[in-house]
């Protein structure tokens, strides 16, 4: 796991932060690289920036929220992210809230676009457990012995309080979660033989990050609420997945409807459909 605070040149950073916004831009290029021939691609920004700008919000919100017992005797710690400290589930929904009302309010397709979000989700887990490693937070429960364990599966790591025990080797095991969960969209787009406007790999990865995080939950060291003998973000993981298979069977049950971005000349894709009422970008 990588230190603490990163230094490049003259300047010193917190590593969780660098790497939290490197997975940001990388994301973003990503995005913009899948929707290249768009007209106009200040607009795709604007969603963009709106589920940003949400997600972050809300994702402190959750954390804080997940972590009340420590925030409500220090709570001038609420407001610093860069020691580490946002939730995935209040990510997701924030990012979803903040895009899907600025596409409305810019006439863009929201499941073309939610189509070009689904390699954001393993992208910024990656990123994510890699930031956490360096903060020190989302780390593993202890063992009681290293012997009793495959070498991949525990490590002697430090946890928030920088003690250094024998614990499950989380944030790796993250990472390799959001590994394989990028491999299966490269899959996905590999083995579909024309380009298509349905949302439905982007529902599809959210039920199985859902999935995996619901699984690693068994293995986290931090302390947060129990609830019915399963942590209070193991129950978020599960309304995650309802939330991915509702999106998943609306897609099954709904016709695929006309809709979409509206491209440079001579750059549309095959398969790539641009709406006959012109709700596209402009």
């Amino acid at each position: 796991m990588p230190a603490p605070f990163t230094t490049l040149g003259s300047l010193t950073f917190q590593t969780y932060t660098l790497l939290v916004g490197v997975g940001v831009v990388t994301s973003a290029a990503l995005i913009m690289w899948q929707l290249r021939t768009v007209e106009k691609p200040g607009v795709v920004m604007d969603c963009l920036l709106a589920g940003l700008i949400m997600g972050l919000l809300l994702a402190r919100v959750g954390h804080v929220a997940l972590h009340w017992d420590t925030f409500r005797h220090h709570p001038a710690e609420i407001g610093q992210l860069r020691a580490g400290g946002l939730d995935w589930h209040g990510a997701v929904v924030g990012g979803l809230i903040g895009s899907a009302m600025a596409a409305r309010l810019r006439r863009v397709h929201f499941p073309t676009l939610l189509r070009a979000l689904a390699p954001v989700l393993p992208l910024l887990t990656f990123f994510g457990w890699w930031g956490c490693g360096a903060a020190r937070c989302a780390y593993g429960a202890e063992v009681d012995n290293l012997a009793y364990y495959p070498a991949w599966l525990v490590w002697e790591g430090p946890d928030l309080y920088n003690l250094f025990v024998p614990r499950y080797r989380l944030q790796a095991l993250g990472m390799g979660l959001a590994i394989m969960l990028f491999a299966l969209w490269v899959l996905m787009r590999v083995l579909k033989r024309r380009q298509s406007q349905s949302d439905v790999e982007f529902w599809l990865l959210l039920m199985l990050m859902a999935v995996g995080m619901f699984l690693l939950g068994f293995l986290r060291g931090d302390i947060v609420p129990i609830i019915r003998r399963l942590r209070a973000d193991q129950w978020l993981d599960a309304a995650i997945f309802c939330l991915g298979l509702a999106g998943v069977l609306h897609r099954a049950f709904r016709p695929q409807t006309f809709g979409g971005f509206r491209h440079k000349p001579g750059n549309t894709s095959p398969g790539r459909i641009v709406s006959p009422e012109d709700k596209t970008l402009r």
